[in-house]
């Protein structure tokens, strides 16, 4: 998982499909993975911050390439999945 945000720090993060319970060898031909991931915003991410997230597939040490994105938008073999505005916190 990538969040790039439009000003301060990225986070980087390497994580297993189902928390390592569902290697992607035994993925099913033509089914959707669901996966949930909980992203902190980071301290120099103020207010008004524009964050894109994006995912890349890896096998060992290797980003493999994105084959038929569809309509996605793809950024260094990474599929955007989703962009973020970062608010202030509640009173």
């Amino acid at each position: 998982i990538h969040a790039d945000p439009s000003r301060g720090k990225p986070i980087h993060d390497d994580v297993y499909s189902a928390g390592g319970l569902l290697p992607m060898a035994r993925w099913p031909a033509g089914k959707y993975i669901v996966d949930r991931y909980k992203l902190s915003a980071r301290s120099n991410w103020y207010p008004g911050t524009h964050v894109k997230v994006r995912m890349g597939i890896y096998r060992d040490d290797e980003r493999l390439r994105v084959t038929n994105p569809g309509k996605s938008t793809v950024d260094s073999d990474r599929l955007l999945v989703g962009e973020l505005q970062v608010t202030a916190a509640p009173p």
